[in-house]
């Protein structure tokens, strides 16, 4: 076998030994990239101590504000019956959304809460979805709590 068969040669060789430089400047840089990217995705997963929300609803404070939906990705109930309260977490679509205050509809033996977001119209804001954990205390519900509860249409656990 030639050596020409196995390296490559001309403008490609050339090319090699220009970029390799560069990728070993760039390798330190992918552990912290990592580091970074592990902590941003922890805060999401923090567990917090019961009642603790991390956005209140909030009336709108214009006539002209636009509505979104609210993610959910979790809804639980409290473990004790005292307490009364769901456990809501998922996403409002930016950070500048705020979480509008829910909304109950009672459906046969269903209870339907809905939650919305707003935001201020013409407002720039990251285009990033903004993580939340909302606390619903069921005591202003004044009927006994039914069977069945749904957070924008998803069933809640219990």
């Amino acid at each position: 076998m030639k050596k020409h068969d196995i390296w490559p040669s001309g403008k490609l060789s050339r090319f090699l030994w220009l970029i390799f430089p560069a990728f070993l400047l760039m390798l330190p840089s992918v552990p912290g990239l990592c580091i970074l990217s592990a902590c941003a995705s922890g805060e999401q997963n923090r567990s917090d101590p019961p009642g603790t929300s991390t956005h209140l609803p909030e009336k709108p404070s214009g006539d002209t504000v636009q509505y979104s939906p609210v993610y959910v990705e979790q809804a639980v109930m409290a473990p004790d019956p005292p307490d009364r309260y769901l456990r809501i977490s998922g996403h409002l679509p930016t950070p500048c959304h705020h979480l509008a205050p829910p909304e109950f509809r009672m459906e046969a033996d269903t209870l339907h809460i809905t939650l919305k977001s707003w935001q201020e119209p013409d407002v720039m804001c990251a285009q990033v979805l903004e993580p939340f954990v909302y606390y619903l205390s069921l005591a202003a519900y004044d009927k006994p709590v039914p069977a069945l509860i749904r957070v924008n249409e998803e069933p809640v656990s219990r």
